[in-house]
């Protein structure tokens, strides 16, 4: 029998997550009703949850890195059927302004996501349009097919690095997302990966993942950090950095780490507060500084990685919680000296 409601998360205020009862509405003819598998917690998810979010303000729904298995399907919807794995790209797009219409939809004008719109993804029925799913590959579970989308975002930002082959890269942040560019780079460009982080345990797991250095920024100052990544093979910095940590400082501490003429993409969500910039060094170096905002066209690519790094990319996920402990997932992920990295919540 379908279900006509679901409880969803809600962060209600600064540390409180409430269930509501969402109803279930009729699908349109191109949706699809999914049961969710897994929900991984995002980075972002934990700005929500203190409150800290830059563009969203409490009340909130929360969750938006989706797998799970089809359900129901509308009428018009020809890819997928009842028992198909899949995960979600969350995004909600215009579809008519300029950058749509180039295929740029991560430019939308009007770009939102489905917990921005009221639906998260700590729920146990998830709606989505078919265009907007993709299937998970054959091999790949739901825990890990829940990693697509902040996987996504990195192989997006490592395209707007432009780097090649060989190339040293130094990576500000070991939170997920720093540690899924490991991977990725690890996997398929390059062998000199760099890591600077602040948690041993997650410095380890990027040596897990590949890093050929990790350096901790609590015990080493940011002239020891550059002085260590100089002595390297090549002796000239990193060809491409990625500040992946949002912290308003950190701009100061990664330029300096860049070879002439190197690339630095940023991530990291930073508050709304102006972020200091050793100007004189990005025009004396050449430097280039780019954002990268999400993914466009990136979920295949992500998903095929992800078949293919398994073993790589598994240690990543370290706790799974149940829906009904969703609170004390993210007390535990809030604590800095807990030894966590993702964590998965299992609705069913």
């Amino acid at each position: 029998m379908r279900p006509e409601t679901t409880p969803m998360a809600m962060v209600t205020r600064p540390h409180v997550i409430e269930f509501i009862q969402r109803e279930i509405p009729p699908l349109s003819c191109d949706e699809v009703l999914l049961d969710v598998g897994a929900c991984a917690i995002c980075g972002s998810d934990l700005h929500l949850y203190h409150d800290r979010h830059p563009f969203v303000s409490l009340p909130s729904a929360i969750g938006h890195e989706i797998s799970g298995t089809v359900i129901e399907t509308g009428e018009e919807v020809k890819r997928f059927k009842a028992g198909d794995s899949v995960v979600v790209e969350p995004v909600i797009t215009c579809g008519r302004c300029e950058a749509c219409l180039k295929g740029m939809y991560h430019l939308c004008e009007d770009i939102s996501f489905h917990y921005r719109k009221g639906q998260g993804g700590f729920t146990r029925y998830f709606v989505a349009r078919e265009r907007w799913l993709h299937p998970v590959p054959a091999g790949v579970d739901l825990d890990l097919a829940s990693l697509a989308e902040p996987l996504a975002v990195v192989i997006h930002a490592i395209d707007r690095a432009g780097i090649k082959a060989g190339d040293s890269v130094c990576i500000y942040g070991d939170g997920p997302i720093g540690l899924l560019l490991t991977a990725a780079l690890s996997e398929t460009l390059t062998d000199r990966v760099f890591v600077v982080g602040h948690r041993e345990n997650r410095l380890e797991l990027a040596r897990e993942m590949g890093a050929a250095l990790t350096l901790n920024s609590y015990t080493a100052s940011p002239g020891e950090i550059r002085k260590r990544i100089l002595e390297e093979p090549g002796g000239k910095g990193a060809a491409a950095a990625f500040e992946a940590v949002g912290k308003r400082d950190a701009l100061q501490d990664i330029l300096p780490l860049l070879a002439k003429g190197g690339t630095l993409v940023l991530l990291g969500l930073h508050p709304n507060t102006p972020v200091p910039v050793d100007v004189n060094l990005i025009i004396q170096g050449e430097l280039t500084i780019k954002g990268s905002q999400g993914y466009c066209w990136d979920f295949p690519e992500a998903l095929r990685l992800l078949k293919a790094s398994q073993g790589r990319l598994r240690p990543l996920i370290t706790h799974t919680f149940p829906l009904a402990r969703l609170q004390e997932a993210f007390e535990l992920l809030s604590q800095r000296e807990e030894k966590t990295a993702k964590i998965i919540i299992h609705p069913a």
